[in-house]
């Protein structure tokens, strides 16, 4: 009897090992199984903050884009007609009317200017020369006798 209750002690024992065993195997899988599963959660964390990440760096950059060309369009005009009016651009054309066309304009002008004083001190001469001739012949004939008149 003490026998049998041996083997079947040693059969509960082995039972209950064997059940423990199983348990403990279960217990090995589901923990392996949590930490692959904590191990992907953090892995998709990870690459949703990169996603988050490049997602905020490429709208950095489209305003930073944006705010550049915005303040680009409006700085290369005023830097262009700031060199133009400074001498640093010049066209031709205006530069050949300043240099050649507006000196010889003026020395055009000059002379006919010169030439239409030169013209009324004439004028004003022959003028005065015509009055002074006609004071004295009306003068002459004042100082004749007013019988020689003929009306």
């Amino acid at each position: 009897m003490e026998e049998e209750e041996l083997a079947c002690l040693n059969a509960q024992q082995r039972a209950f090992e064997e059940l423990r065993h199983h348990e403990l195997a279960e217990v090995e899988r589901l923990q392996e199984q949590e930490r692959r599963h904590t191990e992907e959660k953090e892995r998709r964390v990870a690459q949703q903050k990169e996603v988050l990440k490049k997602e905020r760096e490429t709208a950095e950059k489209i305003a930073a884009r944006a705010y550049t060309q915005q303040y680009l369009a409006d700085l290369l005009p005023a830097v262009f007609t700031s060199l133009r009016s400074h001498g640093y651009f010049h066209d031709p054309v205006e530069k050949d009317i300043e240099m050649n066309f507006f000196p010889w304009l003026m020395a055009e002008v000059d002379n006919i200017l010169e030439k239409r004083y030169i013209a009324r001190e004439m004028l004003d001469t022959i003028i005065c020369d015509v009055t002074e001739k006609s004071l004295e012949e009306f003068q002459e004939l004042e100082t004749q006798s007013p019988r020689n008149w003929q009306i």
